[in-house]
């Protein structure tokens, strides 16, 4: 029986060892620079779809996640709305369900004024009153078409690929 015996170079060996000992920071690093990249797109289209005093308050609730690990083992950076859009007549917010009313909250959510302007049209003939003070009035969405720039946040992610791996994944 033939016998073939081979050593590999010490500084491929380095080279794989240092890519094993930081993947979760590479490519968590990576999907947060296309989080990012996506969270400017939200904030951009914001200015379109909502009125022109409350926009820029939404667009400062939207923030990027840290990185982090799903069920599903997979390693993800979420560009988010968070927070609370006080209302334009100062008056607490409050949520009503099935007759039941729930709140105050110190304003309307702002995930939730990113999904009116989303689903804008679909919902405007049962949108209370209180929602159209900050709506356009046109369906203008947001989140999708932000997500949806994938030549930018390819881009952005192979850059931070490139940097986080010190020039050795290209």
């Amino acid at each position: 029986m033939a016998r073939f015996e081979a050593q590999l170079p010490a500084d491929i060996l380095k080279d794989v060892d240092f890519l094993a000992n930081n993947a979760m920071k590479i490519f968590g690093g990576m999907t947060k620079a296309g989080a990012e990249v996506a969270a400017e797109n939200m904030k951009q289209r914001t200015k379109k779809a909502l009125k022109s005093n409350i926009a820029g308050k939404v667009a400062a609730k939207i923030k990027v996640t840290k990185s982090y690990t799903t069920r599903k083992h997979e390693i993800a950076t979420a560009a988010r709305a968070y927070g609370y859009v006080a209302k334009s007549d100062g008056k607490p917010f409050y949520l009503s369900k099935k007759g039941k009313k729930y709140g105050p909250y110190p304003g309307i959510p702002s995930a939730l004024l990113l999904n009116l302007a989303d689903n804008g049209k679909s919902i405007a003939s049962t949108m209370p009153a209180q929602f159209r003070d900050y709506w356009n009035g046109v369906k203008y969405p947001i989140v999708a078409p932000a997500f949806g720039d994938t030549k930018r946040i390819e881009k952005a992610m192979l850059k931070a690929q490139e940097e986080l791996s010190g020039g050795l994944l290209k």
